[in-house]
């Protein structure tokens, strides 16, 4: 929560979209993404953000297929990149819509924030706190390409 006692709002920024060419490694792809995106929510929650998590939710009633439907998909999701706080971009890579969200993030004084991994942002968080109570200190960059000015 922030000063305020607000909740913070975050928004997620990841890999959705697989980049695998045969079906098979498509859905595992996507299954590992959709997981990455799943724990970097959880941790979160665990310290009172709220996630926001376009890949995560529209995707459960839109139809995502063809470029016109990807196209829609994106549109909304940046209007949930307008209502964050902060983006935390997670994942080891960058995928073109996450450079183009960081890109928008900044051009609205968003903060952005890389956090990796979310296995490696909640042991180290848990090495420095003891606990998920709470975040008093920000993730430190972790991906090349993104930095916090």
């Amino acid at each position: 929560m922030s000063e305020d006692n607000t909740i913070t709002k975050v928004y997620v920024s990841a890999p959705y979209w697989p980049t695998s060419i045969r079906r098979d490694e498509m859905a595992l792809e996507l299954r590992r993404n959709t997981e990455c995106i799943l724990k970097t929510c959880r941790l979160l929650t665990l310290v009172g953000c709220m996630p926001l998590s376009p890949a995560l939710y529209f995707p459960r009633f839109m139809d995502t297929d063809g470029e016109a439907r990807k196209q829609e998909f994106k549109l909304l999701s940046l209007e949930w990149l307008s209502e964050a706080d902060e983006v935390w971009v997670a994942g080891e890579r960058i995928s073109d819509d996450m450079a183009e969200e960081i890109s928008i993030a900044r051009e609205k004084g968003i903060p952005v924030l890389a956090v990796g991994e979310p296995e490696e942002l909640a042991k180290k968080y848990l090495e420095e706190h003891g606990n998920l109570g709470g975040i008093t200190d920000r993730p430190t960059e972790r991906q090349e390409g993104i930095s916090n000015e």
